[in-house]
């Protein structure tokens, strides 16, 4: 009998020229109405659904280590956008797609948890914050041996990843012609911007604790990249000091803030595991190992934003109730929600929205982001 994949990344343990073929066929499958969950969207056998196309280096719209994501768009007669939907396609491997826990009820091929769990977040929303998490759209073609693969289908999100947003706030240029410095404080992220988004996060860690039949949920792997609802978990590892609740959600938003305060895509401190010494970004003793005698458990007060930084204080201050190493410690979803709204009144007052830097008045430029949102497969756009 043969062995079963891997369970996790199994998409990686493909061989590539494999990989390469599912990729194709994936492109080329015959766009349909998912079977499980009735939606407004217009996707009939006489609708022309087409895929966007991407570079050749690529074998999707996106590539995760669990499989591929594509987009669709909808073309009207003039080959205008009037919709778009993503899927993803997701390749768990035999161990997993076996596992009922990773199925909603336990049924194994019916609805991918993931699905189940992010609607339960968006559903838990009051109607006026749902704008904070994607919608899963529905799922199908779970297939199990020899393919052990499912698709989800999710609203397309133009804005882009935390991490495209701090490149391009990073960047050389501010206009055409003028070179900024690295140190200068115009290049950080905007604080209004980056209470918005802390509020958000907030608002979206306060549903999860109300999903989940109640239990609540925790995202296993909330990052920079994260666009699409992924990585919700419901298992504890083991170790001392390693219980999971929804004080680690807290913990991962205050972590996400602090990249944004300190410009930086991921934290140094944690980017230590797997590496060789001789390549570490950070001394030994400035890493967070949370265990053990080496290392740190949280993050130096001085560590939590870019030196030539101007952030006030309370925005500092409940990062830092964030990433506390205690859970108990740590500012409640609740709380956390309460105190960013407490205290963003006076940062935001009169910074509504976020346009790019050209087309907004000269005095409101340092409350800009730096980067264009790419609008290539917009409403009404030529394909």
């Amino acid at each position: 009998m043969t062995a079963k994949p891997p369970a996790r990344g199994y998409w990686l343990a493909i061989p590539e020229n494999i990989q390469a073929l599912i990729a194709d066929s994936f492109r080329k499958i015959n766009f349909a109405a998912t079977i499980s969950h009735s939606t407004n969207r217009n996707i009939t056998p006489s609708t022309r659904w087409v895929p966007a196309p991407h570079a050749p280096t690529q074998k999707g719209f996106a590539e995760g280590s669990e499989g591929l994501v594509n987009l669709w768009c909808l073309l009207d007669g003039d080959d205008k956008i009037a919709d778009r939907i993503i899927v993803k396609q997701v390749h768990p491997g035999a161990t997993r797609y076996d596992d009922p826990s990773n199925w909603k009820d336990g049924v194994v091929g019916g609805e991918p948890r993931e699905c189940a769990l992010a609607n339960a977040v968006w559903a838990a929303l009051p109607d006026a914050h749902k704008k904070h998490v994607l919608e899963c759209l529905g799922w199908g073609d779970c297939k199990g041996e020899p393919r052990w693969r499912y698709r989800l289908y999710f609203e397309y999100s133009a804005h882009g990843d935390l991490s495209t947003i701090i490149r391009g706030q990073k960047g050389d240029l501010v206009r055409t012609g003028q070179k900024r410095k690295a140190d200068d404080d115009e290049v950080l992220l905007p604080e209004p911007f980056i209470w918005y988004l802390f509020e958000s996060l907030a608002e979206v860690i306060c549903a999860m604790n109300l999903a989940g039949d109640g239990q609540g949920m925790i995202h296993g792997d909330m990052q920079e990249l994260a666009k699409i609802n992924d990585g919700v978990v419901w298992e504890v590892k083991e170790g001392p000091n390693t219980s999971l609740s929804n004080k680690t959600n807290t913990w991962q938003v205050g972590m996400l803030i602090a990249c944004c305060m300190r410009l930086n895509t991921y934290l140094p401190e944690t980017n230590w595991r797997g590496i060789a010494s001789s390549h570490w970004e950070t001394p030994e003793a400035e890493q967070l190992r949370f265990r053990g005698t080496k290392g740190r458990r949280q993050l130096r007060h001085r560590r939590l934003f870019h030196e030539n930084s101007r952030y006030s204080v309370p925005l500092i201050n409940i990062v830092e109730r964030c990433l506390r190493f205690d859970p108990s410690e740590r500012l409640t979803p609740e709380a956390l929600l309460k105190a960013v709204r407490k205290h963003m009144q006076e940062p935001v007052a009169g910074i509504s929205n976020y346009q790019p830097i050209g087309s907004v008045a000269e005095g409101m430029h340092r409350h800009k982001l730096r980067i264009d949102l790419d609008d290539k497969y917009g409403i009404s756009k030529k394909f």
